[in-house]
């Protein structure tokens, strides 16, 4: 057993995998790619662990038993589970691509924010939702920037204290606007924004706090949006008679999105397969979980279908490339993610 040809194993290995031998096993009894034992490999391992090493990933779940501790380990698995080296030459181009926003990022999005719209310093950071949203931890921040705006608050907190100042909602990413309409529709009881699919708990607000949000000038400074979230937002901001900038420092152009010119220098056809394969994972992923046909094809390439790839220090947003934060069974094996996401439930 121990001196085993392995040139033959790995042979017998893969024929029985284009057999579908392994199907519904764990994929690390599967061949190992031969596209992970090229020279460039340890280097790209190298370079993609020093990009996550910041992130602070969710818990794991048990079912992720299988999954590799280290971080170089979860990445060179991660890309193992695309099998065909035309695939994982996709994979690693994505990783390649994926940005990893930061505490400077924020700074740097507010600071741009001022330099555009003056009469916002000194205004005081709200949070966008509850505590447990991400703009809780983007308020944190904000104190990097203390001099232009001093003070964070709750909304509740600021119209007690009738705070004179301009407001400012601050969070890290906004993707169609689904979830600043809710909110909004949440704080002002309208229907017509309201997002049930979205199926979260919101906070709701007394006519003081309305009152106080119509009588000054609001900001919504995003780190990085969609056009089409802003539009959203902005829409619903004047729906509701609301005197607000919206604002994202990083747009469409400078956020990645993985079959959105990342992939352009590669085969068409492997491209293809890939995001096919992205695709199948996605969606039986979500149809395991309980989501509807309809939401898991909606939500196969990460919400919005658009595969974006962004993320930040703290969690991983949903509109992300769902194959990269979502795990779990397939119907044809377990799939493990990159790194896992945080819910709010």
């Amino acid at each position: 057993l121990s001196k085993q040809n392995e040139k033959l194993v790995r042979e017998l290995k893969i024929k029985l995998m284009e057999k579908n031998y392994y199907r519904g096993l764990p994929f690390d009894l599967r061949p190992r790619p031969a596209r992970l034992d090229r020279a460039d490999v340890e280097g790209f391992l190298t370079e993609m662990a020093q990009k996550l090493e910041a992130l602070d990933e969710a818990p794991v779940p048990e079912s992720s038993e299988r999954r590799p501790t280290t971080l170089r380990g979860r990445i060179e698995h991660w890309l193992s589970q695309f099998q065909t080296d035309e695939m994982i030459d996709c994979a690693m181009a994505s990783l390649r691509a994926l940005k990893v926003l930061g505490r400077e990022d924020t700074k740097r999005a507010l600071q741009a924010f001022v330099t555009k719209h003056p009469e916002f310093k000194g205004a005081t950071i709200l949070i966008l939702g509850s505590q447990k949203d991400s703009s809780s931890v983007q308020g944190y921040y904000s104190q990097d920037v203390a001099d232009i705006f001093p003070r964070v608050m709750t909304v509740e907190e600021a119209a007690q204290k009738k705070v004179e100042t301009p407001v400012v909602f601050l969070d890290d990413i906004i993707a169609s606007g689904g979830q600043v309409q809710d909110v909004l529709g949440n704080w002002f009881e309208d229907e017509s924004l309201k997002k049930g699919e979205l199926d979260e708990q919101r906070d709701l607000f007394g006519e003081v706090e309305r009152e106080y949000l119509r009588a000054r000038r609001i900001g919504f400074v995003f780190v990085a949006g969609w056009s089409e979230g802003i539009k959203a937002a902005r829409e619903a901001c004047e729906q509701l008679k609301l005197k607000a900038e919206v604002y994202a420092h990083l747009g469409d152009d400078q956020i990645p999105f993985a079959f959105e010119e990342v992939l352009d220098d590669l085969d068409p056809d492997s491209v293809k397969q890939f995001k096919e394969f992205c695709q199948y994972v996605g969606t039986n992923i979500l149809l395991k979980a309980g989501k509807t046909t309809e939401i898991a094809k909606q939500r196969a390439l990460g919400y919005g279908n658009r595969a974006m790839l962004m993320i930040s220090r703290y969690n991983v947003p949903t509109q992300v490339l769902t194959c990269m934060w979502c795990g779990g069974n397939t119907g044809d094996f377990i799939w493990h993610p990159l790194v896992h996401r945080r819910t709010k439930k």
